[in-house]
């Protein structure tokens, strides 16, 4: 769009898109319009390649006539994961009251903002990766804060040390998105230059929102704490700056609901070896060398992992191992197990080979983002895990007899979700046939109303192709001239008197019937109740599962460790690795050893 277009010649809609560009320029603007995401000028030339989908133009008031692209609003995810894939953010502009009943145009409201960091929208080859937004702070003596989020699991990470040691966290890390305090332009030019070396995507932010009282404030306040000393973060100033920076970058870009961030993780050197970036990158830990792609990396070759989750787990376990002898033997005491016992191993293995990405599926409701068919799928993942429990009942390893202890009782959430869910949801609760019958009375009342209406359309067709003896009669519907008995001009002659024309088209008339009418204010009427009812009932169901969140996020985790182990052994079994005893001292004696990725690159000989 041309930025000397007279904007006063606009029309209404388009004043309001620039109203909101105006504050987002830097931004691509889904601009929802009914069915459809639209974009204009600019963004959509922009948007266009990236999506590949056509741009076209429409004059709207204006002289010129401006770029236009859209997509359709159901499938909107698809396409916002291409563009925050190349690093572009979207302001995603929602219809915010029903058009039936607006005065004038209808009312939008920023609803998200999605930026690389920020995202819960799976991007290309982020099933099993973190997404982590990034946060610095930067004292005077090169002492440095660091937190990192992956808003779509809840995972909060803070540490606080020196600025070399701190920068290595950040790039084992590989976060999609930085925030460093605005002045860090002028007072720290050679730090900014070390982030460009390394292709970071840096987000400046109003260096107030790194201050440490508010950030103290605003991290309590979510936590429902009166001091952050129990996630070990007493006298580290630094760290819980950048995590309320995190926390307010959230809020500013409309993350009202944050229910799975529930603890902050300081990274703990007793506990976890932290490896720096050249000894990630030299030992081809996650990627190798040459391309930079995950084959023949050592993730590559040791992950048989079913799930996502796992494999993330397994990824933080290969960056961050354990140091701790207590910790790397109680591991290994269920791998041992399930090596030993083969039935047990693949029982286990059978369940987690159809587990959904509960992690993330209570990431989705954590942000109050979770749609009908997530939501089933925490059903699937519940149910699996009451499984598993079973599977559990009679292990005998530390380790796998801990994990079952540990699991939650879910029965009561997998029990109100099937009475209340169909089988199969639809993607969207807004246009009705999420809820089972004998779930809400009035819901079945309404259905009940025009079951009679429904079932009379449905035979419509058949009976007036009988009736008027055209083989061609169609009836349908569209959502501008709702229900139709469409007829070609060349069987015109046959139409019978009381059709009454509603459309003409090239090929063909539609007609309606004064039946057909009141059949149709009828379904249309009770229709408009049911979604509203549904989209009631679904929000309803949505808060009752967001009060079970925590059993629902810590199942995830040990279904996740679960699936870890499981794979661990499978790989044992299927390599012939032994299981190494662990030493308080410096030994190390190696005895027949095999590099894991060599031997597995290599051809045998």
């Amino acid at each position: 769009m041309s930025k000397s277009a007279d904007k006063s010649s606009f029309t209404p809609l388009m004043r309001e898109y620039h109203a909101v560009k105006e504050k987002h320029p830097d931004k691509i603007l889904f601009f929802r319009m009914g069915d459809f995401y639209e974009m204009f000028g600019d963004d959509a030339v922009k948007a266009a390649p990236i999506l590949g989908i056509t741009l076209t133009s429409r004059s709207h008031g204006s002289s010129e006539r401006i770029p236009l692209a859209g997509v359709p609003y159901h499938a909107a995810d698809k396409y916002l994961s291409k563009l925050l894939a190349v690093g572009l953010k979207v302001v995603v502009v929602e219809q915010v009251e029903d058009p039936k009943t607006a005065c004038g145009i209808v009312k939008r409201e920023i609803v998200e903002i999605l930026t690389p960091g920020t995202t819960t929208v799976d991007t290309p080859h982020s099933d099993h990766r973190s997404i982590w937004l990034t946060a610095l702070c930067l004292s005077g003596n090169r002492t440095m804060g660091l937190a990192a989020l992956d808003l779509s699991t809840g995972s909060f990470l803070v540490d606080e040390g020196p600025a070399e040691e701190m920068m290595e966290r950040l790039r084992v890390l590989e976060p999609s998105e930085i925030l460093v305090p605005e002045g860090w332009q002028e007072n720290n030019a050679a730090t900014l230059a070390d982030l460009d070396n390394g292709s970071f995507r840096v987000t400046f932010f109003g260096e107030w929102n790194f201050d440490y009282k508010t950030a103290r404030r605003d991290l309590n306040r979510h936590f429902g704490t009166s001091t952050l000393d129990g996630f070990g973060l007493a006298g580290q100033r630094l760290a819980v700056a950048a995590a309320g920076a995190i926390l307010r970058y959230l809020r500013e870009n409309h993350r009202d609901r944050l229910d799975h961030i529930h603890k902050l993780t300081k990274f703990d050197r007793e506990e976890f070896m932290m490896l720096d970036y050249s000894t990630v990158r030299n030992l081809e830990l996650l990627k190798n060398i040459a391309g930079g792609s995950e084959e023949h990396s050592l993730f590559s070759v040791v992950n048989l992992c079913h799930t996502a989750a796992g494999a993330r787990l397994l990824q933080g376990s290969l960056l961050r191992p354990f140091r701790s002898r207590s910790r790397i033997e109680l591991r290994q005491s269920g791998i041992a197990e399930l090596v030993k016992n083969r039935e047990l191993a693949a029982r286990i293995r059978e369940q987690t080979k159809h587990l959904p990405d509960l992690e993330k599926l209570a990431g989705r409701l954590g942000i109050g983002k979770i749609n009908p068919r997530q939501m089933a799928g925490v059903k699937e993942a519940l149910i699996i895990s009451r499984s598993v429990r079973t599977i559990l009942a009679d292990v005998f390893s530390p380790h796998l007899s801990r994990l079952a202890a540990s699991l939650p009782d879910c029965a009561d959430i997998v029990s109100h979700l099937d009475e209340a869910l169909v089988d199969e949801p639809p993607l969207v609760a807004s246009k009705g046939g999420l809820f089972q019958r004998g779930f809400s009375q009035q819901l079945d009342e309404l259905n009940d109303s025009i079951r009679g209406a429904r079932s009379y359309i449905s035979s419509l067709q058949k009976t007036e192709r009988k009736r008027t003896g055209i083989s061609s009669l169609k009836v349908g519907f569209n959502k501008v001239f709702g229900y139709y008995i469409e007829v070609t001009k060349a069987n015109l002659e046959a139409v019978p008197e009381k059709y009454l024309r509603k459309q003409t088209l090239v090929n063909a008339e539609r007609f309606i019937t004064p039946a057909l009418k009141e059949k149709e204010e009828l379904i249309l009427g009770a229709e408009e109740k049911i979604f509203a009812l549904e989209e009631r009932l679904y929000r309803e169901l949505t808060d009752y599962l967001s009060t079970r969140i925590a059993d629902i996020m810590h199942t995830a985790e040990l279904l996740a460790e679960l699936d870890l182990v499981a794979s661990l052994a499978q790989l044992a079994v299927q390599k012939s690795y032994c299981r190494p005893e662990i030493f308080e001292d410096t030994r190390l004696v190696i005895v027949n050893g095999r590099h894991p990725v060599i031997e597995t690159v290599l051809p045998p000989g």
